[in-house]
């Protein structure tokens, strides 16, 4: 019976170690003052694999625009399309680079 407690200990000390490491992450991650926060958040990517792309429906969510707004945008250079097959995407950095365009003429 003495085992089974230690090793509750152990198991237990190792969970607050796992929980302290991903508190100390998400610390990291936060905005530091004199930072600017970046434009676009993937809220479902991990963190180690930046997202590039957001798919048509995504990008017309993003930034509240229907479908012929987005394609008039893209045909005139304003955001930047890549094609995957038949599947249209737009980058994240065209996204932003929009919104900072926007934003300076406002």
């Amino acid at each position: 019976m003495h085992n089974d407690g230690d090793a509750a200990d152990r198991l237990a000390h190792a969970i607050r170690d796992v929980i302290d490491e991903a508190v100390r992450v998400a610390l990291q991650s936060l905005p530091q003052p004199g930072r600017p926060l970046p434009l676009s958040v993937p809220l479902d990517s991990p963190p180690c694999l930046p997202r590039l792309l957001y798919s048509v429906a995504e990008s017309k969510e993003l930034l509240g625009i229907g479908n012929s707004t987005l394609y008039a945008l893209i045909n005139e250079g304003g955001l930047e399309c890549v094609k995957i097959g038949r599947r249209a995407f737009i980058l994240v950095q065209s996204i932003d680079d929009f919104i900072v365009r926007r934003r300076h003429r406002s």
